[in-house]
């Protein structure tokens, strides 16, 4: 018998624990030739990703699948859950709440929803997961982090196409294949920066669809840095000294600032500002699906304050998956022009 996956959502849930349990970890991401049957859960302005994400969980099957993990990251996901929860035919649907806060209050409540996971975990598979089957996880995937880390490192300096490491990350390969395939990137010869090509940065809603940056990269750009949250879980690490489920809870809450927590715009500033500084970004352009309220609520003030220090700036609101390519392109490659009299 095939070992089953267990699909999640949101950069929060702890892979560690679906592998120590034996399971899969998968990202469902809504990228597919899906069925269109969100219409009939979902009212017309409700966001694209999520819509896109029930057409894909619609179509998976127990055989393969044991079930889903859905944290409580924004309103929209909160009523996937809800629909997935009745119509479901998977063998569990399990909903990771999701503290607002990262201080020791929340680390704590957060702790409890993941010895909570851990249950729904361990109920499926009958089998108890010890803190040295987390703590081997834990190993493995902060190997990816720190391959990952030095492949940002090397990107301040070397041209390493945005479409090449999406590619592998978005494919989603076991931890073991995803070190070796990231040590590949590492010991592969890339060309250097070129010079009067300007460094793009992108950021925004959960874009996955590697369209958005082959339009960037084929505009003549150098993608430089990706703020995106499902690459996430590869930007931060869990610390290996401590009790694996505090650990995990520490980790998944100190990551890179995330739209949907309280005091998020202060906290995301400061660190985009620190990726312009370091990545010498000389512009930044922002995807916002349609209906996704936690970015875009954010977004002006982000906006507002990344022009004050004269960052140039593109705000696209469109599609997911991406639609309407030749206009999206025409307004990126406007965009890109515009730094030929600035660098």
């Amino acid at each position: 018998m095939s070992v089953k996956q267990a699909g999640y959502f949101c950069c929060h849930v702890p892979l560690e624990l679906i592998t120590a349990s034996g399971l899969v970890p998968f990202r469902l991401n809504g990228l597919g030739d899906f069925p269109e049957k969100s219409y009939g859960y979902f009212p017309g302005n409700f966001c694209m990703f999520t819509r896109s994400c029930l057409n894909q969980s619609l179509t998976l099957d127990s055989e393969t699948f044991a079930g889903l993990i859905i944290a409580s990251s924004c309103d929209s996901m909160e009523r996937f859950y809800d629909i997935e929860k009745k119509y479901t035919h998977l063998p569990f649907v399990h909903l990771l709440d999701m503290p607002r806060k990262t201080d020791n209050s929340a680390i704590r409540y957060f702790t409890e929803q993941i010895k909570y996971l851990k249950e729904t975990l361990e109920h499926y598979t009958g089998s108890e997961i010890s803190s040295d089957k987390i703590k081997e996880a834990i190993f493995l995937y902060n190997e990816n982090r720190g391959l990952f880390r030095k492949i940002d490192l090397l990107r301040k300096d070397i041209y390493i196409p945005s479409s090449y490491i999406m590619d592998i990350i978005i494919k989603q390969p076991a931890p073991a294949e995803l070190n070796i395939k990231l040590k590949e990137i590492l010991n592969k010869d890339f060309a250097g920066i070129k010079e009067h090509v300007p460094r793009i940065m992108i950021s925004g809603s959960a874009m996955e669809d590697i369209t958005f940056i082959n339009l960037i990269e084929s505009s003549g750009a150098h993608v430089v840095y990706e703020d995106f949250c499902f690459l996430r879980h590869v930007r931060m690490s869990v610390d290996t000294d401590k009790p694996p489920v505090e650990a995990l809870s520490e980790g998944y809450l100190h990551k890179l600032p995330c739209a949907r927590m309280c005091g998020s715009v202060k906290e995301r500033l400061k660190n985009i500002k620190e990726i312009i500084a370091n990545y010498s970004v000389d512009g930044i352009i922002f995807y916002l699906i349609k209906f996704c309220d936690i970015f875009s609520w954010e977004i002006h003030m982000l906006v507002s304050s990344l022009r004050s220090m004269d960052i140039p700036v593109l705000v696209i609101e469109g599609d997911y998956p991406v639609k309407a390519r030749g206009q999206l392109a025409s307004r990126i490659r406007a965009f890109i022009e515009m730094f030929e009299d600035r660098l």
